[in-house]
């Protein structure tokens, strides 16, 4: 008999879908059916399923809490080595306020669904294998207070409708492949503490809206490809760490930046920026870590910036500075200051304003914790001969 006739001569073996997860009477039928489309729609550790029991009651399961009228309030999943994907039927949960997935392997989209889950107050979906566009309708779960997709494999845009979460205090989806610009309508969104899309493929310049938002405290865009920082950002008096490195951020850094008078941390490294270094800097007292290296800035680092008493970190290495070193920046450094980058410059000079800041930090046992790279400009060689702790750790 041929082959082909014989393959198909034998019967199509269909099959079935696992039967559907009985609950007890006292469970809400809706519940019932989306607990079980969960249940049937992901695998467990060793991939084996949820341990939940047929025909129990949904609020005695493990992973689910309840409210006292039994509806879900909370499922926590959370690094539980999940595999599969998310039922649309999730939706059915509709008093779920907290969502717990994250650390775990999931794959597919993000059931357009779930937006309709309007009580959902926290929403993380972090550390998983999920993939495709964030639904444009995100806007609609107007109540979430934290929402987290990093380390995803979303791509397409961040839909304008986040603008109309005006409840969400963080709001973290770096690690992802999003494309094109930050909607306008960030800028309602006025009760964001943190607000976290590194590396991405965000493109255009953060727009001025987001000099509405009083409450940040966290901005994190470094590694995309932003063009322009807007005058507004100096609104944000509450703001401690601005992220911005690993950009195509270009033209001068505006004075307005020492408005920001909370900032801890400023990291604009690995841009394009060029011209004098602001003096308005120095208003950054609370400053520890200032981060400005491998950009075009010119000119010679201003000597205000001595009055920048707690910097621990201070890179201005690869740059285009000149002229010789402040004699007052050396004069205030302290133990603080622990990472000293200033190499591959134009400076010129004498190093002996540092001689003391060196012999002080770089006391026995102490080397592993403190850098400094000086090499790569033209200072003086006599003066690197008399003052030998500077030749000896930091012109590497």
């Amino acid at each position: 008999m041929n082959l082909l006739l014989v393959l198909v001569l034998l019967p199509t073996v269909v099959v079935a879908p696992p039967p559907p997860l009985a609950c007890d009477a006292a469970s809400h039928p809706d519940t019932c059916h989306a607990l079980s489309r969960l249940y049937n729609a992901i695998t467990y550790q060793n991939h084996s399923r949820l341990p939940w029991q047929n025909h129990s009651n949904v609020c005695a399961r493990q992973f689910i809490q309840c409210n006292n009228q039994g509806n879900v309030t909370e499922i926590d999943l959370h690094n539980l080595a999940l595999t599969g994907t998310l039922p649309t039927e999730l939706a059915l949960l509709t008093h779920l306020t907290h969502l717990y997935l994250f650390a775990n392997e999931l794959t597919g989209t993000l059931p357009t669904s779930l937006c309709s889950m309007t009580a959902l107050t926290d929403l993380m979906l972090s550390q998983n294998l999920l993939e495709g566009a964030l639904p444009s309708c995100l806007g609609n779960l107007s109540n979430l207070s934290y929402l987290g997709f990093s380390y995803n494999k979303f791509t397409g845009v961040l839909p304008t409708s986040i603008g109309r979460l005006t409840k969400v205090r963080t709001f973290k989806g770096d690690y992802n492949q999003i494309q094109g610009t930050i909607p306008e309508s960030v800028g309602n969104m006025t009760s964001l503490v943190y607000f976290v899309m590194s590396y991405n493929q965000l493109t255009g310049a953060v727009p001025s809206t987001m000099g509405r938002l009083h409450h940040l405290f966290d901005l994190e865009l470094h590694n995309n490809y932003l063009t322009s920082l807007p005058p507004e950002l100096s609104n944000l008096q509450a703001l401690t760490s601005l992220s911005m490195g690993f950009n195509s951020l270009s033209g001068p850094l505006p004075s307005s930046i020492g408005h920001l008078s909370g900032l801890v941390g400023l990291f604009l490294e690995n841009n394009q920026f060029n011209g004098t270094l602001p003096s308005s800097l120095s208003l950054l007292t609370s400053l520890k870590q200032l981060e400005l290296d491998h950009n075009l800035f010119s000119g010679e680092i201003p000597s205000s910036l001595a009055s920048m008493v707690q910097l621990e970190t201070l890179h201005l290495n690869d740059n285009r500075l000149e002229g010789a070193l402040p004699v007052e920046l050396g004069l205030h450094m302290d133990h603080r200051m622990v990472s000293l980058f200033l190499s591959n410059n134009l400076l010129n000079g004498s190093v002996k304003s540092l001689e003391k800041w060196c012999e002080s930090v770089f006391q026995e046992g102490n080397e592993s914790s403190v850098q400094c790279l000086m090499g790569g400009n033209d200072f003086n060689k006599t003066s690197l001969l008399q003052n030998h702790c500077v030749e000896q750790h930091c012109m590497h």
